[in-house]
């Protein structure tokens, strides 16, 4: 007696996607993602310093918010992570959105010990500036669960290409 094959324990799904539809899942997936992560770390930050969570804090802080996401984006479009025969490979793809996690706090807390001494530590948005790592790890968090949820779903045994020789 056999194991059971992957095939066997998932599903066939009927559900079928072209391939430029499936880069544009991953891409507005991710999109999507990065940014309820970045602003997801804002809002447990108000939370948990009893502010109220308003478009002041989000405007003041846009400049790490939008060079985070684009970071990101660029992160995955140059590690090939929109490439369906890479998307297709759980644990590849995971560890690239972890060594995304590791780059981005590298240059995080570089950024973060180089500034340091421009902030006095009686600023209030002083406790504001953890609010970055821990988008960087829900980030990486929220991508990993989401490309699991589509190797598994959507991605298996669907990824090749039919041609006609």
């Amino acid at each position: 007696m056999s194991l059971p094959t992957f095939s066997q324990l998932v599903p066939e799904t009927k559900f079928s996607l072209e391939f430029s539809e499936r880069k544009l899942l991953l891409c507005t997936a991710d999109i999507i993602l990065i940014a309820s992560g970045i602003i997801g770390s804002i809002g447990y930050w108000s939370y948990t310093t009893g502010r109220a969570f308003e478009w002041e804090t989000l405007s003041q802080n846009s400049l790490w918010i939008i060079s985070m996401g684009v970071g990101w984006l660029i992160w995955m479009f140059s590690n090939d992570l929109y490439d369906l025969r890479v998307a297709v490979q759980l644990r590849r793809t995971i560890q690239r959105i972890g060594l995304g996690c590791i780059v981005a706090t590298a240059i995080y807390l570089t950024y973060y010990f180089v500034t340091a001494a421009a902030i006095p530590a009686s600023d209030q948005s002083f406790s504001l500036r953890f609010a970055p790592a821990l988008a960087t790890v829900a980030i990486g968090v929220l991508l990993s669960i989401w490309r699991t949820i589509y190797v598994v779903f959507l991605g298996f045994g669907h990824a090749t290409q039919r041609v006609l020789i």
